[in-house]
């Protein structure tokens, strides 16, 4: 998992990473990365993105992006959806990081 301590990635992104971490199903299971971050025009919401990827050292995918506070809230439906595109570079770039960093430690 990594934690950048709310660290901007760039100026044209839209927020700042809180924490970002790789899971998987199962052995047969589809992995995907799960970012937590805080957009800048809403610097009080969590969102949480879910980037879908056939593995671990791939950067394409789906991208899934929820609210959590409204989450929290039980509202799942059309109040709580967002444009996975919008989001698309920034997510990228934070999932770039995370398999640099696991790159350079595992050698």
């Amino acid at each position: 998992m990594y934690n950048s301590n709310m660290k901007r990635l760039n100026e044209s992104n839209p927020g700042e990473v809180l924490e970002i971490a790789y899971h998987r199903n199962g052995v047969g299971g589809n992995g995907f990365y799960v970012i937590k971050f805080r957009h800048y025009n809403n610097p009080d919401t969590t969102m949480l993105a879910i980037y879908f990827s056939e593995d671990d050292k791939e950067i394409t995918g789906n991208i899934a992006i929820i609210d959590m506070s409204l989450l929290y809230q039980g509202i799942i439906g059309a109040e709580n959806k967002w444009r996975g595109d919008m989001y698309e570079s920034f997510i990228s770039e934070a999932v770039k990081s995370l398999l640099k960093i696991n790159l350079t430690s595992s050698n």
